[in-house]
């Protein structure tokens, strides 16, 4: 559900952020987003792999996007089937993404003359602020998963089962042992971030790609 404007906070030492809400809600005065340009193709990634994920992170990201992609549960039955095999190793792909973005330099000069809400509640000095200027998304996400080739072919066969139970949700399988699942509707599974903070000094905002956020 991740939104071209959204604004990620994050506190010091850590890892994690919150989650995100309008930035137009806490900057002031009103600031107005650029216009979004939708549905950019993203032919730099298109059809490449991640490295091999293992253990319940891999599976963990694979059944939440399943369930949002299809219908709710079948992530679940389709993890399942998966950590029922031999090999619990996975690679993702996402064919054709998409992408929704802003100029980022165009959004720098809207930001121009203004502030954050410091009487907002959610604000404090010692966090950090992050602002989304593109969120990548498709429709599909293909998994290979690595193991002895009869129990692929088993495992295989009981997603098909699964999939053909859902209206929701599309399966196609190529010779080397890949699926792509493909939904109805768009997911985003990545976001380009800035690092915002105010210059009291300068007396202005300050843009920077971040090195250390996880979103």
């Amino acid at each position: 559900n991740a939104k071209v404007g959204d604004l990620y906070m994050q506190d010091d030492n850590s890892n994690f952020v919150s989650t995100p809400g309008s930035i137009t809600n806490f900057i002031t005065p009103q600031l107005e987003i650029p216009t979004i340009n939708p549905n950019e193709q993203m032919s730099n990634i298109a059809g490449q792999v991640s490295n091999d994920i293992s253990g319940k992170a891999g599976f963990d990201f694979l059944e939440g996007f399943l369930d949002k992609l299809g219908a709710v549960g079948i992530g679940g039955k389709i993890r399942g089937a998966y950590e029922g095999s031999k090999s619990n190793k996975i690679v993702f792909a996402f064919p054709n993404p998409l992408r929704d973005s802003i100029d980022p330099f165009e959004f720098g000069s809207k930001m121009r003359g203004r502030k954050f809400m410091t009487d907002n509640p959610l604000y404090a000095e010692n966090r950090r602020y992050y602002v989304v200027t593109g969120v990548a998304k498709t429709k599909s996400i293909s998994i290979e998963i690595q193991g002895d080739e009869k129990n692929l072919v088993d495992v295989n066969a009981n997603i098909s089962q699964i999939v053909d139970a859902s209206a929701n949700l599309k399966l196609e399988k190529n010779q080397s042992g890949k699926i792509t699942y493909t939904g109805d509707k768009d997911l985003a599974f990545g976001v380009e971030l800035y690092e915002i903070g105010y210059s009291d000094e300068k007396e202005k905002f300050e843009m920077k790609s971040p090195n250390n956020a996880i979103v």
